[in-house]
């Protein structure tokens, strides 16, 4: 029997260069010493577990900068027809990359916070798709456009790969 996905419900993701996450650790030069690497190995691991932890939680304290709030992307699963439609795109290559990411990141959204004031997501009507989100507020906040696309692409990626992977846990 066709059962839903418990991964299919409202969840929250975050952009990797967001500058309120503490950075991971420097690599160390080439002919550092054991200790020093196997320190960075641990560390970085270290970094990656509160990644993960903040993510599956939303309890981002642990890897936040002091004083800094993580920017965070409120998100629904993609339907059936909208992840087939992507899925399409892509393997016949009637849009490029960026048009299909930054299309699951607009069918995906549903609200980002905090934001500046004055500042909000807004949707359009599509005519496909119905109501999606615009990208405009990426502006609106004062990214530079790579930002702003590279924010789109990561998150988009993100949502895609979540509807194509049957055991995600994010």
């Amino acid at each position: 029997m066709l059962r839903p996905l418990s991964v299919q419900r409202p969840y929250t993701a975050f952009f990797s260069g967001d500058p309120a996450i503490i950075p991971a650790p420097p690599e160390p030069a080439k002919d550092a010493d054991e200790e020093t690497k196997k320190t960075y190995e641990r560390q970085k691991k270290e970094h990656a577990r509160l990644l993960e932890l903040a993510l599956a939680t939303s309890q981002w304290q642990e890897i936040c900068v002091p004083g800094d709030t993580i920017t965070t992307f409120k998100l629904r699963p993609l339907k059936t027809d909208e992840y087939g439609a992507l899925c399409s795109m892509l393997v016949n290559r009637v849009e490029q990359p960026f048009e299909v990411w930054k299309l699951a990141f607009q069918l995906a959204l549903q609200d980002c916070s905090p934001l500046l004031d004055g500042v909000e997501v807004k949707f359009t009507e599509h005519p496909r798709w119905g109501r999606i989100a615009t990208t405009s507020f990426l502006d609106e906040i004062g990214l530079k456009p790579e930002v702003g696309a590279m924010v789109v692409m990561e998150i988009g990626q993100l949502v895609y790969k979540r509807s194509r992977d049957l055991d995600s846990k994010q």
